[in-house]
């Protein structure tokens, strides 16, 4: 049993000393008990005080410098503030500037931020820019008769003063397939490839090669085919020879001096040989064919035609030695250095010999090892220009010339000049297959020369996973000013892992339009695409248009739901006419497939609740028309019920409208500009105030404590801007020490634990701290006791068995803030506890034998822990019981029986009767002295001791009767004396043996 005094509990369990026998003293101390806890738990409160300015005495700040500007507000050492709350508001301006992105505040620059205008969609605070899925442009593509919408964010309590954005618009290309059967796709084995558009006279040709045997001449080589576009009643024809031993393939047609010219390289079959070939077509008959490369046993390829200056050129590459200074003894043509040469026809149709554009010892390009690859020809600033790929280390690396370099040079009809490269630099890219084209750009209102090419991150790219880049290509251009070229940038997707490859360029009605094949993903399996090795690229057909200010979004040609078998993409202008063609193959069987591309006029709509703006937008087209709608939005923003407040307090309502048009359509809404004045309100941070109090020292600049506190306020965005903090309001109190009051002595018995001896809380008080006080406690003798303190409750542990004594023990109670109360001391008494005597269970059954005694120590057979055992009694009257020495004895006689169930009870002196304990009971048992037991024991022991009596006595007889002269009388007389002796001593031996066994 626990015996526990306290008054902080029910008086009915503990006692208080003696006094706990009367009820009046229970009736008094229940009385002063529950004074004292009146008059703890109201102590009286502290000082309250109001701070509305900051340190500097303002009531508002302009904090403009960004990032981490800051300011502070002082409150009294030993404060506790009670309320606090400020509002912040962004400041107007004239310029995007003056508002700032993501702006927080964050009061004791803890990185715990009380306030912030961030989310998605949110913009700029006071100023919003975005759409509400964080985007500042929205781009819509719209079907005839189609509503799509979005929306944006705004602060609920906000006041809207401008509303402006920008539309842009176009539709899309009208995707006009041509109903074109060049061979026809039903039951057919070959392929068609390579296509060209050319106009000539007012008509429309097209040029392709093919192997299908219902066109060729047998299907076992690739021919050259011409007819009218889209013409059946013109059959068409073959222009080479009807020779399977080489291919035609790689045209180029150009009109020149009233005749169409058409070139093609000749693949000879099984060789390193191929050449360039020449028919001209007067619109009746055509030429004889002619080779244009001087000689049958060079590669010649990559043919093109472009007029300059009332004069045909043509440009093919070649690594014929008699032109090349560069020539090795086996005659390897393929391990010839490569060069683009060229030739020039005038106006009588006569032809010059073969140039080398590229000769002269000033470009150190002989004997470099490098070579020419691919290259385009466009007329621009009166100049011709040529651009073109090369390893040619004087453009590509330094060292190794292991990356490829695009590089323009211009002639002016006399020199070429020296090579620009413009591709970047020192990125080891593979930058391949060039075009050019002029463009006069609508906005600017100059002509500007575009390069187009594809780059290869082999060696290294910007892109997140360089890992895959050696798989990567990527459309690139530069633009040229007529003074210098521009930075490499991207038409391509830049950050998607697909071959972007043979690009063609061409302007058209204000627009630059470019074409490509967007073909092999490395992320997908092989099984999925089709051909993808370098120059042999198949896929998709892209196509995206510049329109001098901004890149429309790509548009897929291909229909496929996977990458297509599409390659070779041109694009060619008839009669204001922009056609896109390409060849594709369809497993087994492959054809050419064109089409036009158009732009007609569209009529949008925008619509904000119940206003609606109409523009109409005609063709594709980047200037802007501003929109405003001050009205509209703010009636539609007064009408929204359905809210949403983010973790810092800003109630945000999002206001959505639509997007419209008459016809399929691309809006372009950018600009948008909504500027508001908006009012936050930092709610309550009088707990962050308290927490940097509670963990801050005020300490001044001479070391010593300060006597207030000079807590900062860090104002911080991710842009420039403008931020008010005014109507600053604290109300605090100057924080007091905890009170105390004095713990009453109390008692608990020895080896007994009180885990829940005194709830501090009931003697310890503060003016704003109760319940979280903290407790500083000592005691002494703490190596027989431990003592836990939890939540304001303290429990006592003995550690030391049968101890008892006294303990003082000191608590001192510490508020949040450090201060300390007086201390309050009490002390704790162990108080001994009686213990009963304990039975050692030694005592057993035992046989006496009648004559005999048993006798026991009975102090040897219990044991008191205080030593307290008085006296002992028996359970059986025939037991003798010494009163001095504690000893018990029992002498049977012959009429004595056995004693059952014997037990002996210890008594403590003085103790309550209670307080004793008893042996387990034993059994006496009575041996009697004519027991059958006992004669048979001794009957062999004296039946050997008459026998050897026996035989001594008959031994020394027979000697006796030998002797003459002995006397007979003194031998009887001996004889009797010594056999009386015997007798004597088989007696003593018997008794003694009785007296062992007893």
């Amino acid at each position: 049993m626990v015996g526990l005094v306290g008054l902080g509990a029910s008086l009915d369990n503990f006692r208080l000393f003696d006094m706990s026998k009367s009820k009046i003293w229970r009736c008094v101390i229940a009385s002063m008990l529950l004074l004292s806890l009146i008059l703890v738990e109201f102590p009286v409160n502290a000082s309250g005080e109001t701070l509305q300015t900051f340190s500097d005495g303002s009531a508002e700040k302009i904090i403009i410098k960004f990032p981490d500007n800051s300011t502070t507000i002082m409150m009294p050492n030993n404060s506790f503030a009670v309320c606090a709350r400020m509002n912040v508001t962004s400041a107007q301006g004239d310029t995007p500037d003056s508002y700032p992105y993501s702006p927080y505040v964050d009061i004791g620059n803890d990185s715990v931020y009380e306030y912030r205008y961030n989310g998605t969609g949110y913009g700029k605070m006071g100023l919003q820019t975005m759409f509400s899925d964080g985007n500042t442009t929205q781009t819509f593509n719209i079907r005839k008769g189609e509503e799509v919408s979005t929306s944006v964010l705004l602060p609920y309590n906000s006041t809207i003063s401008e509303v402006t954005f920008d539309v842009r618009g176009w539709t899309p290309i009208d995707f006009q397939k041509e109903n074109l059967t060049m061979e026809g796709f039903t039951n057919i084995v070959g392929h068609a490839l390579d296509p060209f558009l050319v106009t000539y006279k007012g008509e429309l040709y097209v040029l392709w090669s093919t192997n299908v045997t219902t066109i060729s001449d047998g299907g076992k080589d690739f021919d050259l085919m011409f007819r009218k576009y889209n013409d059946t009643s013109y059959p068409a024809v073959q222009l080479n020879l009807r020779d399977t031993a080489y291919d035609d393939t790689d045209s180029y047609a150009c009109e020149y001096n009233g005749k169409l010219y058409v070139a093609w390289v000749r693949y000879w079959t099984g060789t390193q040989r191929s050449d360039i070939m020449l028919a001209v077509y007067d619109g009746y008959y055509w030429t004889e064919q002619r080779m244009m490369s001087p000689n049958g046993y060079s590669d010649n390829d990559g043919v093109e035609l472009i007029v300059y200056k009332n004069k045909l050129y043509m440009f093919w590459r070649t690594n014929d030695p008699t032109i090349r200074d560069v020539y090795d003894a086996e005659n390897n043509n393929e391990d010839r250095n490569l060069d683009f040469v060229y030739r020039v026809c005038d106006e009588t149709g006569t032809w010059s010999s073969t140039y080398e554009f590229d000769y002269g010892i000033e470009d150190n390009f002989i004997g470099t090892g490098g070579k020419y690859w691919s290259f385009d020809l466009e007329v621009c600033f009166d100049k011709l220009f040529i651009v073109f790929d090369t390893d040619i280390t004087k453009y590509s690396s330094p060292t190794t010339g292991t990356d490829y370099e695009i590089v323009v040079k211009s002639f002016d009809g006399t020199a070429w000049s020296a090579g620009t490269r413009i591709s970047r630099t020192g990125d080891y890219a593979y930058d391949q297959i060039p075009k050019l084209t002029l463009f006069d750009n609508p906005i600017t209102g100059k002509q500007e020369l575009y390069a187009v090419w594809i780059t290869d991150m082999l060696n290294g790219s910007d892109g997140p996973n360089a890992e895959k880049n050696n798989y990567r290509d990527d459309i690139v251009y530069s633009v040229y000013n007529g003074a210098y070229w521009s930075e490499v940038r991207w038409i391509s997707p830049r950050e998607d892992w697909y071959t972007d490859c043979y690009p063609s360029v061409i302007q058209f009605n204000g627009l630059l339009y470019v074409i490509w094949v967007h073909g092999l993903d490395v992320n997908i399996s092989t099984s999925q695409q089709s051909y993808g090795a370098t120059y042999s690229i198949r896929g998709d057909i892209y196509l995206r248009v510049y329109d001098g200010l901004g890149w429309q979004p790509i548009r897929e040609l291909t229909n496929g739901t996977n990458i297509d078998n599409a390659s070779s993409p041109g694009l060619f202008i008839h009669e204001n006419t922009l056609y896109a063609i390409w060849d594709q193959w369809w497993g087994q069987a492959g054809n050419i497939v064109p089409m036009k591309l158009a732009a007609f006029k569209v009529v949008s709509n925008i619509t904000f609740g119940d206003a609606k703006w109409s523009s109409s937008l005609e063709g594709l087209s980047s200037t802007p028309k501003s929109v405003s709608m001050v009205p509209a939005l703010v009636k539609v923003k007064e009408k929204i019920v359905s809210t949403k407040i983010d973790e810092f307090g800003n109630e945000m309502c999002e206001i959505n409208f639509t997007v419209s048009a008459d016809e399929n359509a691309t809006i372009l809404i950018t600009e948008l500009r909504i500027r508001y004045n908006y009012t936050a309100t930092i709610w309550n941070f009088s707990r962050n105030l308290n927490t940097y109090m509670r963990t801050h020292k005020p300490i001044s600049s001479e070391g010593r404590v300060d006597a207030v506190y000079r807590i900062p306020i860090v104002v911080s965005a991710n842009s420039s801007g403008k931020i008010i903090l005014h109507d600053l309001f604290i109300e605090y109190h100057v924080n007091l020490p905890p009170s105390s009051a004095n713990i009453p002595d109390m008692f608990m018995l020895e080896d007994v634990d009180a885990p829940n001896l005194l709830n501090l809380s009931d003697y310890f008080t503060d003016d704003f701290d109760n319940g979280s006080l903290k407790y500083i406690i000592a005691c002494d003798n703490q190596e027989v006791i431990r003592f836990v303190e939890d939540s304001g409750v303290l429990g006592v542990f003995i550690t030391k068995a049968n101890w008892y004594g006294l303990v003082n023990f000191t608590v001192i109670a510490i508020d949040s803030m450090g201060l300390r109360s007086n201390a309050s001391v009490f002390r704790l008494e162990i108080l001994s506890v009686n213990d009963p005597p304990i039975y050692l269970n030694k005592l057993k059954d035992v046989k006496i034998r009648v004559g005999k005694s048993w006798t026991a120590c009975l102090d040897e057979h219990f044991y008191d822990l205080e030593g307290d055992i008085a006296y002992y009694t028996c359970s059986h009257s025939e037991i003798i019981y010494d009163a001095t020495s504690h000893i018990v004895r029992w002498s049977p006689t012959h009429r004595s029986k056995s004693l059952h169930n014997v037990t002996f009870t210890a008594f403590e002196r003085g103790a309550d009767p209670n307080y004793n304990v008893s042996s387990i009971p034993i059994n006496l048992l009575v041996v009697p002295l004519d027991s059958s037991a006992e004669t048979c024991g001794c009957l062999p022991g004296l039946i050997l001791i008459l026998i050897v009596v026996g035989f001594a006595l008959a031994f020394y007889i027979g000697r006796k009767f030998k002797k003459d002269e002995f006397d007979m009388d003194m031998y009887e007389s001996y004889e009797l004396d010594s056999l009386k002796n015997n007798l004597q001593n088989i007696e003593g031996t018997e008794s003694k043996t009785e007296n062992n066994r007893e």
